[in-house]
């Protein structure tokens, strides 16, 4: 494997981030689709308190939120320096009945906190040191609550009421001046205490929303709502992550501003480093008196492989207590099927239903595999845990766990009794008391009995709920296996473990009644055969129940390290929707892409060339000039990077996928080198040769590669550019080139080639385009009616995300494409409209199913 595609694999867990998302968690988004519907209710609940005097109304109504930024300088749920100094840190509340000015130094984004009665367990509980009526200017306090001169607050000072306050307040003046000063007043305004210990705080907290209410000056916009800081480690960061009462990240839009991104960032971020999924929703804010949230599966930044990734790698003895087994919470429960010819491949086969129960294999980073069972099998599907299991779904119900392939078939008692060949020492551990993974692998190892049957001799632990310290239990069959495993160097069916599921409830033909509220959370394919099969069965459940599953990856090329990819390309149900989906987030996406070897363009943006349809060549193959200069031009194209209105006039194109988000049977062409702006690369030379990344015939000195000029940032670039006069394209020819060819840090050296188009756009007050030179993949040179032409030998690999086109005449050009395509690939690419806004200089991508043509409809 070349380094590029070690990159591509190395990095697919964070550019997973790029909006799988369509699928993303699967069926888990609708249930999770309920996170707006509570911050609604919560909103439009009004109480005076959650059940006595000091149980305040924040406990069990309105919403918690807190303003903040993304960076990759600090967790946005960290403390600042100056709330490490208070302990504490500032928030606003929401609630129907409180007039709020939603807005906070500009920002567009910010997180949620549950109320503390209405939060789920594992969850830290918020503590509320203080209420301001008002912007408190908390920052200058000593603790964020007492007023700065005596640290005092509303009750210190005999204050209990919302006319008491407000008299008080508006009373504030500043002796040093003859006029009102509102910054004064918000400065040695008191706040309600709401420490624990303190009297009667819901009447306080009641008080302090009415004397919200009665502000006469929209200067006063917002309330503040100080919590205490939860414990840090010695890093100064949050100690426990995972239990922060977070209910959601939150976005608005302003004008043309958008805080979607910022949250995508918290939820990526939230993500790695917790492996919990918060979602993401958008806020309306704009009426301050009616104030509601919305959730979107398209917001959503995570996915499916990520989730399953985060599962492999969660290891765990317990879900919480000594009858919650882990896999309850943790690891992967996946079934490795052949296709089903004559039914569902999610039905339980005959054998199945006969003893109801369904073979399973447990996998988990700490459990060491080899194999799996019946190889040669291709593809399959996985369970949720339960912990995570949507709602309105059934749980799949555990019976027992071998640690090594425990020959169910042969087995009563739902698979997890005694075997037919042994049936007096083959019994369920625990009843034998086998309670250890040393007394099971003593029990599995009999001397002088042969190989093969130790396998039905051996003894399933019982990990259902109705079993005895089932945590344990399941936890001993880990270590178990682990050491059959080591002792017996993985021989056999040593190499793979056994767990046997419940059979769902059936008709009499052996079809399960309910297929819908199945654990469904993905199929999965092993090789390029496999994800034919799961495509069809993802097809045949849509069909069957309406509902989406995703399919993704497992990459088994290390046992010791498996790991799930999402394609949006590999899904058969919506795909085009959800391929201009993820381009346009792609194109909004800013991101570190993860490392010196994975430039920005690897996991973002979109990598576009503007072409035209003829019948004497296709589309992806390099033209003469192209092959003789060594290189295919494309443009970089991002939201930060506005693009020039006049290419609202091209017609057409193809988009390249990241290749952080290729599927498996795509391949990466390398960039060997990239311009800020256009190149015209068709000038240049090498040694006497055209070559696109070489130096421009004019200026054969001036124009070589950057970086053999000492030249490595942006400044340095801009100063070369604009160092000659701007006759006549002369800076264009005259400009170097960045080489990525063999670059230690190649994304350092991309990042200067954005940053360069960014200056030269800020000096010229227009927008321009980059240039980014791509190797051209294998080709033949095929002599045609109009000569010499260079047809791509593996079309099939090529990285095409979409054919894109900008108006009429373009989609008839896509049409051609896609069809061409089809016919010399046989693989279907969708058509997308590329929309550019020439007020804004961006781009949106969308779908259609009527822009695409009838090759591309019978199969999608």
């Amino acid at each position: 494997m070349n380094k590029v595609n070690k990159m591509r694999l190395l990095n697919i867990v964070s550019a997973t981030a790029l909006f799988g998302a369509f699928f993303s968690l699967g069926a888990a988004h609708t249930a999770l689709a309920n996170v707006a519907d509570d911050l609604n209710a919560n909103y439009n609940k009004i109480v005076n308190d959650c059940g006595d005097d000091n149980k305040p109304a924040y406990e069990c109504s309105g919403n918690i939120i807190r303003f903040t930024s993304a960076s990759p300088s600090y967790h946005a749920w960290d403390p600042s320096p100056n709330a490490l100094r208070m302990q504490a840190f500032s928030n606003m509340y929401l609630r129907k009945d409180v007039s709020v000015k939603l807005d906070f130094e500009g920002k567009l984004s910010g997180i949620i906190y549950y109320p503390n009665m209405l939060q789920p367990s594992g969850k830290d509980k918020s503590i509320v040191s203080c209420a301001f009526p008002t912007d408190g200017w908390t920052g200058g306090r000593p603790d964020g609550c007492g007023r700065i001169d005596n640290n005092k607050r509303c009750q210190d000072m005999g204050i209990y009421t919302a006319r008491e306050w407000y008299d008080n307040f508006m009373s504030l003046t500043d002796p040093t001046l003859s006029v009102e000063d509102k910054a004064y007043r918000l400065q040695y305004q008191c706040s309600f205490d709401m420490r624990d210990g303190v009297q009667n705080t819901a009447v306080a907290f009641s008080e302090n929303l009415k004397a919200a209410n009665m502000n006469p000056h929209a200067f006063y916009s917002y309330n503040e709502l100080v919590l205490k800081t939860w414990s840090m480690n010695e890093k100064q960061i949050t100690a426990n992550p995972e239990r922060l009462p977070i209910q959601a990240f939150f976005y608005k839009i302003n004008g043309n501003h958008n805080g979607l991104v910022e949250a995508q960032y918290y939820q990526q971020d939230y993500f790695n480093t917790t492996g919990l999924f918060v979602p993401i929703v958008k806020s309306n804010l704009d009426d301050p008196t009616n104030v509601s949230f919305s959730y979107k599966a398209d917001d959503q930044l995570i996915n499916v492989a990520d989730q399953l990734n985060a599962n492999y790698n969660k290891v765990v003895e317990h879900c919480g207590s000594e009858n919650s087994p882990a896999y309850k919470c943790s690891g992967i429960m996946f079934r490795i099927i052949r296709p089903n010819i004559n039914g569902h491949v999610w039905d339980p086969n005959p054998l199945a239903n006969g003893k109801n129960g369904i073979s399973f294999s447990y996998l988990r980073k700490d459990i060491h595999v080899n194999k799996f069972m019946n190889p040669g099998r291709n593809s399959g599907y996985i369970y949720y845990p339960s912990e995570t299991n949507p709602d309105g779904i059934n749980d799949a119900r555990i019976s027992c766990s071998f640690p090594t392939v425990g020959w169910s078939g042969s087995r009563i008692y739902g698979g997890c009794g005694q075997s037919t060949s042994h049936p007096l020492n083959s019994v369920d551990c625990q009843q034998q008391g086998i309670y250890t993974a040393d007394e099971w692998y003593k029990h599995f190892n009999v001397a002088n009995m042969v190989w093969a049957d130790r396998f039905p001799h051996q003894c399933g632990f019982n990990v259902s709920n109705s079993g005895y310290h089932s945590a344990d239990a399941f936890f001993q069959s880990i270590k178990a296996h682990n050491i059959a495993m080591h002792d017996l160097e993985g021989k056999g069916s040593v190499g793979s473990n056994e767990i046997v599921i419940k059979a769902p409830e059936i008709f009499q033909n052996g079809k399960i009644i309910q297929p819908d509220k199945l654990p469904l959370e993905a199929f999965f394919y092993l090789n390029p055969q496999g994800l034919t099969e799961a495509q069809a069965y993802q097809q045949d459940y849509f069909k069957t129940t309406g509902k989406i599953v995703p399919i993704v990856y497992m990459n088994v090329g290390d046992f010791s390290n498996v790991y799930f990819n999402y394609f949006t390309a590999d899904q058969v149900v919506n795909r085009g929707a959800d391929i201009a989906k993820e381009l346009t987030s792609n194109y909004n996406k800013i991101i570190d892409c993860g490392g010196e070897y994975a430039p920005a363009f690897t996991c973002t943006g979109n990598t576009i060339r503007f072409t035209n349809y003829s019948r004497d060549f296709r589309v992806w193959d390099p033209s003469p000039a192209a092959v003789g200069r060594k290189g295919i031009s494309f443009m970089y194209i991002r939201k930060d990077l506005p693009l020039d209105k006049a290419f609202k006039d091209k017609t057409s194109g193809i988009v390249y996928y990241p290749s952080q988000r290729m599927p498996i049977y795509k391949d990466v062409y390398p960039t060997r080198c990239v311009f800020p702006v256009d190149g015209y690369v068709d000038r240049r030379y090498t040694n006497g040769q055209n070559d696109a990344c070489g130096a421009n015939i004019n200026y054969p000195n001036d124009s070589k590669p950057c970086q053999e000029q000492g030249i490595y940032t942006a400044d340095a670039w801009y100063n070369h550019f604009s160092s000659i006069p701007d006759i006549d394209k002369d800076r264009l020819n005259h400009q170097c080139g960045f080489n990525l060819i063999d670059q230690q840090d190649k994304t350092s050296v991309f990042q200067a080639v954005l940053d360069g188009q960014k200056k030269l756009q800020k000096e010229r007050g227009s927008a321009n385009y980059n240039e980014l030179v791509l190797t051209i993949p294998a080709y033949k040179a095929v002599n045609t009616a109009n000569g010499i032409s260079y047809q791509i030998e593996k079309p099939k690999v090529l990285p095409i995300e979409a054919f894109f086109y900008t108006n009429a005449v373009g989609l008839i050009e896509a049409q051609g494409y896609q069809v061409d395509y089809h016919n010399v690939a046989g693989v279907d690419v969708p058509i997308v409209k590329f929309d550019l806004d020439i007020t804004t200089g961006q781009v949106e991508y969308s779908y259609n199913k009527t822009d695409q043509t009838d090759v591309y409809n019978q199969s999608n």
